[in-house]
């Protein structure tokens, strides 16, 4: 796919091909875990995976979630299998510990009873997370520039490296 898009942009007929910031990138943020607080701030619907059962999540409710055999209790609600996280809006961001986290996320139960957190992002939505942890703002436009096409490179070079675990970076 990569380079059907290079010959797509090479040949100047890259509206009608796949774009790359259509990507999707997998991060996993929290790996095995087996009871997590998520602190939400706006408003979220959680959706069975499996099952396709949704709840809305009241965004002033703080919901501790643990991890069974397979299983996750979702403050009152209990899934079988694995759940994503929907923000209603872009401006809705749901904590875990001291960290942010906007966009979907799933959250995966694993077989010795812990769970996986894993966000969903387009790749650059991913840039805008990483780039102000790698340079500050106050860098040369052309030097953050490199950055971006340096962190982009790595993201789609690495898409799937962490497969196994459910995840691609």
């Amino acid at each position: 796919m990569r380079l059907l898009v290079a010959l797509a942009l090479a040949t100047g007929a890259a509206e009608s091909s796949p774009r790359i910031s259509d990507s999707i990138v997998q991060i996993g943020v929290v790996p095995k875990a087996s009871a997590l607080t998520f602190r939400l701030h706006g408003l979220f619907q959680v959706v069975d995976q499996k099952t396709g059962e949704s709840h809305d999540l009241d965004s002033s409710q703080v919901y501790d979630v643990e991890a069974g055999r397979g299983a996750l209790h979702f403050g009152p609600f209990l899934f079988l299998g694995q759940v994503r996280l929907i923000p209603k809006s872009a401006d809705d961001f749901l904590e875990i510990g001291a960290s942010r986290y906007h966009g979907s996320l799933l959250v995966k139960p694993n077989k010795d009873a812990t769970m996986t957190v894993v966000q969903e992002t387009g790749i650059e939505e991913y840039l805008y997370g990483v780039l102000p942890k790698e340079m500050g703002a106050e860098w040369p436009a052309e030097a953050l520039k490199a950055q971006a096409v340096v962190a982009r490179t790595f993201a789609l070079n690495n898409l799937g490296k962490f497969g196994s675990a459910g995840f691609d970076l």
